[in-house]
């Protein structure tokens, strides 16, 4: 007879540590992405102190805003939507707007230095 549950078992298994490495990637991908905005913002020569310092505000900072599954299904469900909404659709068009307004005032600006 052949086994179909242990098949299952090992599937899930196989998918869940597939799972776990895509999350831990995307992490470390923000957490580069954040220390070198820092580094960058700062002007600093070398990044390598703040990994240590960033790690722990991060998780300070996630277990204060998310302190228990049930907070985060209550946030995801009434208020996500919102910042969703925002951060899709309200940043990108008002940067679009404010870059229309700086590309129409310095071509007035060179209109007026032509003449």
């Amino acid at each position: 007879m052949i086994s179909l549950g242990a098949t299952i078992q090992h599937v899930e298994v196989l998918v869940a540590i597939i799972w776990m490495l895509s999350i831990f990637f995307k992490v470390v991908i923000v957490f580069y992405a954040i220390q070198l905005s820092i580094v960058q913002l700062c002007n600093l020569r070398v990044r390598n102190f703040l990994s240590f310092p960033l790690g722990l505000i991060i998780t300070g900072v996630a277990y204060y805003i998310i302190p228990n599954t049930a907070y985060f299904n209550y946030f995801e469900k009434y208020y996500w939507p919102f910042y969703l909404f925002v951060l899709s659709v309200c940043f990108p068009a008002l940067f679009i707007a404010l870059s229309y307004i700086k590309k129409n005032k310095a071509a007035k600006g060179d209109r007026s230095q032509q003449t």
